[in-house]
């Protein structure tokens, strides 16, 4: 009995810090999931390079926009769940 409750808290406290989109249901939803993340990370190359491009203008954007460099870092989180929910949506 003990060791029974112990497996349902610890479940419990990892769905705690899991993040929702992980949290498949069924097959389908995992299939989903794993198209999603697996074209978020063949984007990720095409758009850390556009990050490095922009970066590049910096030096010319510096005295007028000097938060220019953390805009772009923000970017880069963005476009990954920009592109896993567009994803994702696509197929439901």
């Amino acid at each position: 009995m003990y060791r029974h409750n112990a497996k349902k808290h610890k479940r419990m406290l990892l769905k705690l810090f899991m993040p929702e989109e992980f949290s498949e249901q069924d097959e389908r939803e995992k299939m989903i999931n794993a198209h999603a993340c697996r074209k978020v990370y063949l984007f990720m190359p095409l758009i850390f390079g556009i990050i490095l491009f922009l970066m590049g203008l910096y030096p010319f954007l510096a005295d007028t926009f000097p938060s220019y460099p953390m805009l772009l870092l923000f970017i880069f989180p963005i476009a990954q769940i920009t592109i896993y929910y567009l994803s994702v949506r696509n197929k439901f």
